[in-house]
């Protein structure tokens, strides 16, 4: 009987560990294509902050937790889903025309969200 027991725990342990769904995590970046230094301002589902960008440079923003997901993942969701604000300004003081809480602004690649800032939105 305890030898049955113990066949069946290690079997539900296993189908629980084959059954379990990837955990996922997000990466934001911003590259900074325009002439001038830039500055983005943004607030997501598990905080906020503010970055200086340089001409040329690229900077990783934030990463967010995504939790538990199903199969073959990352999988794109919506740019609205983890930020609720974003701007960016130049070192003008200009601010961007486009709206990057809009998920065109954005590329999405292997669980990167990547946009780049450039002179005609100023």
């Amino acid at each position: 009987m305890k030898a049955k027991i113990s066949i069946f725990y290690f079997l539900f342990v296993i189908t629980i560990i084959w059954s379990c769904d990837g955990l996922y995590y997000y990466e934001y970046e911003v590259t900074n294509d325009s002439s001038l230094k830039v500055t983005v301002k943004f607030e997501h589902n598990e905080g906020s902050g503010i970055w200086d960008i340089g001409i040329g440079n690229t900077q990783k923003i934030f990463t967010i937790d995504h939790g538990i997901e199903g199969g073959n993942g990352p999988h794109f969701s919506g740019i609205s889903e983890d930020i609720f604000k974003f701007e960016v300004k130049n070192s003008e003081g200009k601010i961007s025309n486009r709206d990057y809480l809009q998920d065109e602004s954005w590329e999405f690649y292997k669980g990167k969200y990547m946009t780049t800032v450039s002179d005609d939105e100023f």
